[in-house]
């Protein structure tokens, strides 16, 4: 499936948990994906999704700094 073929998709927590799962399935279905996650965790994550052949960007956010998550978008 590429539904979200040439989308791009930030995904909050995305270095475990639901937040990797859900990361994983965005990319499954076309979307390339940024990881936001405060843990190094998140380096890892996106290596792996792009291991298998994905397209992901790793970023240590935390979304409870504002300037952070501007920073981060920008």
């Amino acid at each position: 499936m590429n539904e979200l073929k040439g989308r791009v998709a930030v995904v909050t927590g995305g270095a475990q948990g639901i937040g990797n799962g859900i990361a994983v399935s965005l990319a499954e279905n076309g979307a390339q994906v940024v990881l936001w996650d405060v843990t190094e965790r998140v380096e890892t994550a996106a290596r792996d999704l792009c291991q298998k052949g994905f397209k992901a960007l790793a970023q240590r956010v935390d979304v409870t700094d504002r300037a952070m998550v501007q920073s981060a978008v920008a």
